[in-house]
């Protein structure tokens, strides 16, 4: 058993065990199809289940303990953050933000009419270049046109958007169905 293991030493026998069991089962009901784990592979995997088990332990030990302060955020849901800083009274939220390495020049004249719509914010270097966008949601939309919401308030817009939409959506399908479909 690996040092400082989370398994105790009934729990890694019990594994062993259930396993001794379960090849000694398949061989039983047919020679052809026997399974036959040799003990080095027992401990092999035995090993990387302690391992995957004691950095999970010590990831949330160090949480736990205050050492992760900067929260994590997903890469793949990048809603929008909140600014807490003293020249502010109040919590208010800021768009988030998405980095343009490796852009493709489609993708930059793309933005670059965006941002004269007035669709998104780009933030540029000394030189003019893009160097980061809000990352083209509806909630960053709207904190990009109006700035310094609450959460409460930017909540209200978004809910005005969807009612408003779904109005436009009523009329169209009900009053003005004569005009698309045929």
């Amino acid at each position: 058993m690996a040092a400082g293991s989370p398994l105790s030493p009934a729990t890694v026998a019990r594994i062993q065990h259930q396993i001794e069991a379960d090849v000694s089962d398949a061989s039983s009901d047919d020679a052809s199809s026997s399974i036959a784990l040799e003990p080095t592979m027992i401990a092999r995997l035995h090993k990387s289940i302690s391992t995957a088990m004691t950095s999970f332990a010590r990831s949330r030990t160090r949480r736990a303990a205050g050492a992760d302060s900067k929260p994590r955020r997903s890469q793949r849901l990048r809603g929008p953050g909140s600014n807490t800083s003293s020249a502010h009274t109040g919590i208010h939220m800021v768009a988030s933000r998405t980095g343009l390495e490796g852009a493709k020049p489609l993708g930059i004249f793309i933005l670059g009419v965006y941002e004269r719509l007035g669709l998104v914010d780009i933030e540029r270097n000394s030189r003019g270049e893009m160097v980061s966008v809000n990352n083209l949601t509806l909630l960053n939309l709207v904190l990009v046109r109006s700035n310094r919401l609450t959460e409460a308030q930017l909540n209200n817009r978004i809910l005005l958007i969807q009612v408003l939409n779904s109005g436009l959506a009523f009329l169209i399908r009900y009053r003005l169905s004569h005009l698309f479909y045929f």
